[in-house]
């Protein structure tokens, strides 16, 4: 059997989850640096400052996790509701996403923002029935590129229901710069996780239960096919780092963090980061 590594791996996404950022600046440094008591980041593991980063990774290219929710079930009793979010990293305080729409008639922003790990730019969409019928529920995305801001747009039974460009996620405050629309390699997770704090937990569902779904599609461009492309190359890093992506009682990354001076998390002031000095805490 082949064995598939990732989410619930929480080592592999120390310092790369939820980033999607390709700049050197401030913004990279661990939270309890950039913006004490509020972000609880730890840096930005594989940032744009590092020019040699080892493991076949292109120089001075920011990686990360990026992550686009398709849906996510809100159960509340008479009112079943679905939420659909991009979840992007560094963020300001204020983690706003501007230029947001909202077409779906039955769909309304999401008052949630974010928390100390995440920006959320979110909507959420009324549901007539839940549990009973199936849905369809989905997402289609440009990646941000030289040409063009991107954006990802949502629907629900074909019905679009939000939008966010890229420029949505633009530069905010004088800490963070533009976050991209993902440009990374990324694959789909479908799982029946619950949790009180996101809405209420039926008391009638017992275990083990059935989280049924009919079908998935993907459609991409041809030569976006794979996971180790010459953009974004990852299989020689996840070969050296086999502890970490086959550990999943891990929950930090367990080799040496990175630093501006090569191997690891930025720990001190980025003096040749920062182009703009207004950008400098």
């Amino acid at each position: 059997q082949r064995r598939v590594h990732g989410a619930g791996y929480g080592a592999t996404t120390d310092g790369t989850w939820p980033y999607s950022y390709d700049t050197c600046d401030p913004a990279i440094l661990p939270g309890d640096i950039i913006q004490p008591g509020f972000s609880g980041l730890s840096g930005q593991r594989i940032n744009a400052c590092n020019q040699n980063p080892g493991f076949g990774l292109n120089p001075g290219q920011g990686r990360s996790a990026p992550e686009i929710d398709a849906a996510e079930f809100i159960t509340n009793p008479g009112n079943p509701q679905v939420s659909q979010s991009f979840q992007t990293a560094p963020f300001s305080r204020d983690r706003i996403s501007l230029n947001t729409s909202y077409p779906g008639p039955n769909t309304f922003p999401n008052r949630y923002t974010g928390g100390s790990f995440q920006q959320t730019a979110s909507a959420i969409t009324n549901l007539a029935s839940y549990g009973d019928n199936f849905i369809v529920v989905g997402f289609e995305y440009e990646p941000t590129s030289a040409s063009s801001w991107g954006w990802i747009r949502w629907f629900v039974d074909e019905t679009t229901t939000f939008e966010l460009p890229g420029y949505g996620v633009g530069p905010q405050s004088r800490y963070v710069n533009q976050r991209l629309i993902p440009t990374e390699p990324m694959y789909i997770i479908m799982n029946l996780a619950l949790s009180s704090s996101f809405g209420p937990v039926s008391s009638h569902l017992q275990f083990p239960a059935e989280f049924l779904i009919d079908y998935v599609r993907v459609y991409q461009p041809h030569e976006a096919v794979g996971c180790n492309p010459r953009s974004h190359p990852t299989a020689e890093y996840f070969q050296a780092h086999q502890q970490a992506y086959n550990d999943a009682s891990l929950r930090k990354w367990p080799y040496q963090q990175p630093s501006f001076e090569g191997q690891g998390y930025p720990r001190k002031q980025p003096y040749v980061c920062a182009s703009n000095p207004d950008a400098n805490p």
